[in-house]
């Protein structure tokens, strides 16, 4: 079980450090990630001490850690032993406690090289060996669940007043002789899942997240081939539960592009879907200044007081060879540095909005700055920064001010029109 975090009745502050697609082994982009050599000619050796100097210069912890599969390269002894190790050391870092530490499969964390001797219950049964060992991470950490992600229906949870977790194998069925590893929800899983929703006595305010390795919806890849068949299949059942359950947050890993999205679903209850990248593969060149190693950390403030809706920011940074931990961008990355969320409202309903509250405070009359709007609208800076500038883009030439980039920091300023 989780620990608690705050009072029973309102959901309070949670932060998450989210990481996926570690592939500690040859796939790495680091010496210092692997137990043997690298592929591709890799010589960086400082990627675990480049991290953690950067955690603790910027002063992040959090109050749990997640990570969305492909923890291992091939889920060598070796390899789970070294992830468990580096792992290990991000929690004390990050100062999160193994009760708090979440992680579910992916399909790179079944030992591939024993199911190549035959088709054989006994090989399968053994394909995820080396993380049952005693000591190993797995190990340590599924006591804190309830459930079994490594059998038979391959989910687990985890609960406390705070945070909801359900965690789904989706790579239990992953092999050396699938031509593409994709995802599978399997029907008999949903159905003992949808059970668990339905009998579920779960805190009303608590903050609720499904984990799973592969991705629910596709994305584009930043070159036009190959093309992706790697999602999720029996997702169209799992996204209507989710919204019907109201959960808070889908975070999935294996396609290595992140993104930040939301589903709306049927009854627009709005699910945030993050596409959490790789953090340490070595990616492929032609992605160079598309798509960068990434984490996360989900700043989740509390609810909306009249939707319910989660409401907070999502921060993302990137690893570049030269310039190390770095704020993400949304051209180079696919995701920005500062996802707020928490505040949606219809387009038109939302530019009146703006409209009226612009011209209370006197826009294209005198300078405004981005903290002037934010102080007469609080909710403001819960609004999603893309639809943010989009809307005074819009209102630019109507209310006669022009819009700019504060001192080249990512602050809106709203210049007064000339004379």
């Amino acid at each position: 079980m989780l620990n608690e975090i705050d009072a029973k009745d309102e959901l309070g502050p949670v932060s998450i450090v989210i990481l996926s697609d570690l592939h500690i082994g040859r796939n790495a982009r680091a010496l210092d990630l692997s137990p043997s050599e690298c592929a591709n000619g890799v010589i960086d050796n400082r990627f675990r001490n480049n991290f953690i100097d950067f955690i603790q210069n910027e002063s992040i912890s959090a109050d749990y850690l997640m990570i969305a599969g492909d923890l291992t390269d091939s889920a060598d002894p070796f390899e789970v032993e070294l992830a468990t190790e580096i792992v290990l050391e991000f929690m004390e870092v990050l100062n999160v406690s193994e009760e708090r530490t979440i992680i579910v499969p992916g399909n790179h964390d079944r030992n591939w090289a024993l199911m190549k001797f035959g088709d054989h219950e006994f090989w399968n049964s053994l394909t995820y060996a080396p993380f049952k060992l005693p000591g190993s991470l797995y190990d340590r950490l599924q006591v804190n669940s309830k459930g079994d992600l490594l059998d038979k229906p391959y989910f687990a949870v985890w609960e406390s007043e705070k945070l909801i977790v359900v965690g789904y194998n989706s790579s239990q069925h992953c092999g050396p002789e699938e031509a593409v590893n994709y995802g599978i929800l399997i029907d008999d899983d949903f159905r003992e899942i949808k059970k668990l929703f339905e009998i579920a006595d779960w805190p009303e305010n608590a903050l609720k997240i499904f984990l799973i390795h592969h991705h629910p919806k596709k994305y584009d890849y930043p070159v036009q081939f190959p093309l992706d068949f790697s999602d999720l299949q029996g997702v169209e059942n799992l996204l209507i539960a989710l919204h019907d359950y109201k959960f808070d947050f889908i975070v999935h890993g294996h396609v290595h592009q992140p993104r930040f999205s939301i589903d709306f679903g049927e009854i627009t209850w709005p699910i945030g879907i993050l596409s959490s990248g790789s953090f340490s593969i070595q990616l492929p060149f032609d992605w160079n200044g598309a798509i960068n190693n990434q984490f996360h950390l989900l700043n989740v403030e509390g609810r909306m007081p009249d939707s319910g809706y989660a409401k907070g920011n999502l921060y993302s940074w990137r690893y570049t060879t030269h310039r190390r931990w770095e704020p993400s961008e949304k051209q180079h990355d696919g995701i920005p540095h500062l996802e707020p969320f928490g505040l949606y409202m219809q387009h038109n309903d939302l530019k009146l909005k703006f409209r009226d509250l612009l011209l209370k405070l006197k826009a294209g009359i005198v300078d405004l700055d981005e903290e002037d709007i934010i102080k007469s609208f609080p909710d403001i800076k819960y609004l999603r920064r893309s639809k943010f500038i989009e809307i005074l883009q819009e209102l630019e030439l109507e209310l006669g001010y022009s819009l700019h980039n504060k001192y080249n920091n990512g602050t809106l300023i709203l210049l007064k029109g000339s004379d």
